[in-house]
């Protein structure tokens, strides 16, 4: 009916439970520091990425189209202002 099982068997069964320890314990850690840095900086958020800058836009008087003030092309219309 029933087996007691091996060496082998509970040598694994073990292994696996330290592993899976192991991980959740590595995974509390991580979550810690993170929300340690947060509370450090809060603009941390963003995790090093840069924000693209912010630019100044105008309408084009003839189609309507919004085209970057600064640098703009033709937006492809006859007596396009940019």
């Amino acid at each position: 009916m029933f087996t007691i099982p091996t060496l082998p068997k509970i040598l694994l069964i073990v292994l696996v439970i330290a592993a899976v320890w192991w991980w959740h314990r590595r995974s509390q850690i991580k979550n810690k520091r993170e929300q340690a840095e947060l509370e450090r900086n809060p603009r941390s958020r963003a995790k090093g990425k840069a924000a693209k800058p912010v630019e100044d836009m105008a309408q084009c008087k003839l189609c309507g189209a919004y085209v970057p003030a600064i640098g703009a092309r033709n937006c492809g219309r006859d007596k396009c202002p940019f």
